[in-house]
Order: C-alpha cells, then structure tokens, then sequence
C-alpha cells in the first residue's frame, strides 16, 4: 500500500509541476 501512496504523491507532484513548466515554455518562446 505503500507503493500506492508513493505513486499518488509522485503524480500530485507531477501535475504541481508541469503547468509552471509550461508557463515557464511560453515565457521563453
């Protein structure tokens, strides 16, 4: 169940990330 939790907190961080990463793309461009 652990492995569970972990995944979780990985795609929380993930989907955390990746709209500052695309803001970040479209500053540059």
């Amino acid at each position: 169940s652990s492995m569970i939790t972990l995944k979780a907190g990985i795609e929380g961080m993930m989907k955390r990330m990746i709209p500052e990463v695309k803001e970040v793309v479209a500053e540059s461009e």
